[in-house]
C-alpha cells in the first residue's frame, strides 16, 4: 500500500513542477519550439533560413520570423499559422497603434510586395474569412518592409496589421463611405521605416483631389465619363536609409479612363525629387511592350522602369490556376535615382490545402532594392 502512496506523491510533485516551469517564458518558448502543433515539420531547416536576425518576443507571429518557405513546407506552415491565429493566448499579438516618434535604425536593403488580395464577394471556400490566413502567410513568408494592397478594405488592413506581429501600420483612405469600400492601402513596417507623410488622392478632373478624411468624397470623372468605382492612389513618403516615395494604385478597366489616370499619375510622379516606387494593378489587358498604352504613357512620362523588365507573365486567373492567356496586370515600377538600385524581382506563386487553391485571383509580386 505504501508503494501506491509513493507513486501518487511522485506524480503530484511532477505535475506541480511542470506547472511552475511552464510559467517561465524561456521554458515556454523551448516547449513551443518542440511542439509539433505550432511548428511544422522541417521547422529547424526553415528557422535556419530566417533573413532577419533581430529577436522576436515569445509567442509573437512575427513577419521577421518567416522566411520564404520551401514549397514542401508551405502547407504545413499554414497549419501552424492557423493554430496561432485561432488561439486565444493574449501574447500572440502585441499591437502598437501609433508610429514611434523615434525613427528606426535604417537598413540598406528592403523589399516591396504588391498584392491584389481580391475583394470579399465570393462564397466559401473563397470568401475573405476562409482565405485571410493564407493571404497572411503568403505575405509574411517574404518578410517585406512595405506591402501594397489592391482591393483592400478597413477589415483587411486591420487583420493583416494585427497578425503581422503588430509592427505594421496601414496608410491610405478608403475610396468612399460604403460598407465595403476598397482602398489602395500601404502597410509599412514601422520597425524599419519612419512615415514622413501620407496622402490618398482621387483621380478626377484636371488634377487629382486629396482625400481629407478616412473616406474619399470625390468621384472619378474625366470628360463626362464617370468610373463605375472611384479610383485612387496612395502616396507615402518614408524615411529609412534614405527617403523613398511609394505610390500604390488600382486603375479602372475603361481605356479612356486609364489614359487619363496614367497622365495624372505621370505628372505627379515626375514632380517628386526622391526615388519613387509605383505599385499597382493597372488592369493592363495588353502586352507590356505595346506602344501608346496607359502603362507606356505612365512609364515614359514619369521616367519609370519595370522591375520585371516588361516580361509578359500573367499574374491573374482564378482561385485554382493562373490564366496564361491574360496579359500581366500587376507591376512594380521604379524611378531609380542615385542612392537606390533594384536587386531583383519575381512573381510569387503560392497555393494551399489539398485542392491547391490560391489565396487570391492575383499572384503577388516582390521586388528587392538596395540603398547606398
Amino acid at each position: 500500500m505504501w508503494i501506491l502512496w509513493v507513486v501518487i506523491f511522485i506524480l503530484i510533485s511532477a505535475a506541480v513542477g511542470l506547472i511552475a516551469c511552464c510559467r517561465k517564458p524561456d521554458v515556454m518558448q523551448r516547449f513551443c519550439k518542440n511542439s509539433t502543433v505550432v511548428q511544422p515539420p522541417m521547422w529547424e531547416e526553415v528557422h535556419s533560413l530566417r533573413p532577419d536576425p533581430r529577436p522576436a518576443p515569445p509567442f509573437v507571429l512575427a513577419a521577421s520570423m518567416v522566411p520564404a518557405l520551401p514549397e514542401e513546407v508551405a502547407s504545413s506552415w499554414v497549419e501552424g499559422v492557423d493554430y496561432l491565429i485561432q488561439s486565444r493566448t493574449p501574447r500572440l499579438c502585441q499591437v502598437e497603434e501609433a508610429v514611434p516618434e523615434v525613427l528606426p535604425v535604417p537598413e540598406p536593403t528592403f523589399s516591396v510586395l504588391c498584392y491584389n488580395i481580391r475583394c470579399d464577394v465570393d462564397r466559401s471556400p473563397h470568401d475573405w474569412q476562409s482565405r485571410r490566413r493564407h493571404v497572411l502567410v503568403n505575405i509574411a513568408r517574404h518578410n517585406p518592409g512595405i506591402v501594397c494592397l489592391q482591393e483592400s478594405t478597413s477589415q483587411v488592413q486591420q487583420y493583416l496589421c494585427q497578425h503581422l506581429d503588430g509592427s505594421y501600420v496601414a496608410v491610405g483612405s478608403v475610396r468612399d463611405d460604403s460598407h465595403r469600400a476598397e482602398a489602395a492601402h500601404i502597410l509599412v513596417d514601422k520597425n524599419r521605416w519612419g512615415i514622413l507623410s501620407q496622402k490618398t488622392f482621387v483621380f478626377t478632373g484636371n488634377d487629382p483631389v486629396v482625400c481629407e478624411t478616412s473616406a474619399c468624397t470625390s468621384d472619378t470623372v474625366f470628360g463626362g465619363i464617370r468610373a463605375k468605382h472611384v479610383r485612387v492612389f496612395t502616396h507615402v513618403r518614408l524615411q529609412g536609409y534614405r527617403v523613398v516615395n511609394v505610390i500604390n494604385t488600382h486603375f479602372p478597366l475603361d481605356d479612356v479612363l486609364q489614359q487619363a489616370c496614367a497622365r495624372q499619375l505621370s505628372t505627379y510622379v515626375a514632380s517628386l525629387t526622391d526615388p519613387v516606387i509605383v505599385v499597382g494593378d493597372f488592369n493592363s489587358h495588353y502586352a507590356p511592350t505595346a506602344p501608346d498604352t496607359p502603362l507606356q504613357l505612365l512609364m515614359t512620362g514619369a521616367g519609370l522602369t519595370d522591375t520585371n523588365q516588361l516580361v509578359d507573365s500573367s499574374t491573374f486567373g482564378s482561385f485554382s490556376a493562373v490564366d496564361h492567356t491574360v496579359h500581366k496586370l500587376d507591376y512594380i515600377l521604379v524611378k531609380e535615382q542615385p542612392g537606390l538600385a533594384l536587386v531583383n524581382s519575381s512573381i510569387v506563386g503560392f497555393t494551399y490545402g489539398p485542392s491547391r487553391f490560391r489565396p487570391s485571383d492575383h499572384e503577388a509580386l516582390i521586388a528587392r532594392f538596395v540603398m547606398n
